[in-house]
This record gives structure tokens, sequence and C-alpha cells, in this order.
């Protein structure tokens, strides 16, 4: 969902600023997670940065010297880097445990082409096929449901063969259970309705008390989700279960900081508690 609101609370910039300043400044290069991105550092400490998922102004930044520091989305993403010349490039970390490295390089165009832009492209077409997803089905996401005395782990782990390995792991007071199954197909998703009914079904009900705490739970971990205006706009059948049982998609604007899929994997029972037809399950990059 495209942010244009500024934080209400700012961070004070109090720095020592080098003579080759990034105030005012903008520049392009990568992620924490490797994704293309285009920084804004405006005069006054606000950071506003661009990704495929649109333009946002939840940041901060200060100088020190040569001493650069970024922070997102009240420091859910922090991050430090030195500045060199024209170049940008450090590391940094997220709330949940993820560490990457970064760069940028100054860019000579204007910034307010960043700042002024008040739109975005239409996300894609729903699409069909793997290979497609080829790139994003790289490295282990997972996805933790805490809820009583209970917790459910779910984690893919994709191997460079296109293949996945799913861990589940389930605990509780008295008892914790393990599984683990390698698949070795992944095939196209052919019922976009039945996507698209049960995510809407989802975002409709996400408020609605529910007699299920596990579910209640998953709820409450996918609410960025449902509280945007995003949809399913790719996904992959993972064979597991059988055809359409657990499907693995992609949002067409990523609600969180951190790279994101969403398991959809089928229910027999009616529709409620949140869900119908399918239970989806936030998974995250680590």
């Amino acid at each position: 969902m495209l942010r244009t609101t500024f934080l209400t609370v700012l961070l004070f910039c109090n720095c020592t600023m080098a003579a080759n300043s990034i105030s005012g400044t903008s520049w392009a290069g990568k992620d924490l997670w490797g994704r293309p991105i285009v920084w804004y550092f405006s005069s006054d400490g606000h950071l506003t940065y661009k990704t495929g998922n649109g333009i946002f102004t939840d940041g901060t930044w200060q100088q020190n010297d040569d001493d650069v520091y970024i922070e997102i989305n009240k420091k859910f993403v922090e991050q430090r880097g030195v500045l060199k010349d024209d170049e940008l490039a450090g590391d940094g970390f997220t709330q949940r445990g993820y560490k990457g490295t970064w760069s940028a390089k100054r860019l000579l165009s204007n910034p307010s082409d960043l700042t002024a832009a008040t739109t975005l492209p239409k996300p894609p077409a729903p699409f069909i096929g793997a290979t497609l997803m080829k790139e994003e089905l790289q490295g282990t996401y997972e996805g933790i449901t805490k809820f009583d005395s209970s917790s459910l782990s779910i984690r893919l782990k994709f191997t460079e063969e296109g293949n996945f390995v799913e861990t589940r792991s389930i605990s509780a007071t008295s008892q914790q259970q393990n599984s683990s199954q390698r698949i070795a197909k992944l095939g196209q998703v052919t019922d976009w309705e039945g996507i698209h009914r049960a995510t809407q079904y989802a975002k409709r009900n996400q408020a609605t008390p529910s007699g299920n705490r596990e579910y209640s739970a998953i709820l409450k971990n996918l609410r960025p989700f449902l509280e945007s205006n995003s949809i399913v706009d790719s996904c992959v059948d993972l064979n597991y279960g059988g055809v359409g049982t657990s499907l693995l998609c992609r949002p067409s604007k990523n609600p969180w900081p951190e790279p994101a899929l969403l398991l959809f994997t089928a229910t027999l029972s009616q529709c409620g508690n949140g869900f119908c037809a399918y239970v989806i399950y936030p998974l995250f990059k680590k």
C-alpha cells in the first residue's frame, strides 16, 4: 500500500556532516536482500525510498563524517554504511534476525523525481508457472505461529535444482513433533478463482472473533497483508499432499519490510474462523 504520510514523531538528526554530505541527494543500489532500491536523503533527516512495492517515507538517516546510519519502520530495519566519494556500502539487520549487505551509488538526476511520484504501475496480471518465480524460490522461508502454550513452525528450503524441503515443527507443553519431506516437482496453478476467493474471504473476516485460537494467531501474523490492498499475482503448486493442496504465492505488493511469500494450505472444513478453502501462512525469507 502506498504510504505518503510522514511520521508524526521525527528523529532529530544532530549530525556532524562530512564535506561529501548526502543531505538532499538521491542514490540507487541494492537493499539488504539484493533488491533494487532508490534512496532520497532529505535535509531534515527523513528518508524516502522507492522499491518495487512503492514509495515509502517511514525512515530516517544520520551522518557523522563518512559514517551513515539508516533506520526504517521504527527501527525494524537498521543499516550502517561508509561513504566513499559517490558510493555507499555497509551491512544491516532486521528485528526478525535477518542480516545482509547493501550498497548504492549517487544519482545525478533530480531527487524530486522520486518524491513527486504519486502513483505506481499496476500490478502484473496473474501468471502461471514455476519458472516465472524461479528467482524468488531461492533460500529458506519460514513462518512461526504461537498460540496458547503451543507453536507451529513451517520452513521451506529451496534447492538450486528447483526442489524444496518442507519442515514442520509443532511444539507444546507436553509434546514436540517434527516432520520433514523433500518434494521433487513443482507445478502450475490453474484455480485462480479459488485463490482469490480465499484471499478476499480472509480480508473480509479477519476481525470476526474466531473459535480456533491457532487460526486467530495466523490471522494476526497475516494482518499487514489483509489490511492492505495487495492481492495474489503469482503462485506455484508445491504438489505436496496432492495437486492444489499446497500453493506458494507472491503478494502483488509486499506489506512487510522483508521478502515474504504466502503459503496456501487446503482445509476440508467449511468456511469460518477467518479462512475459507485455504489457510494462509505468511513466510519470511531467512
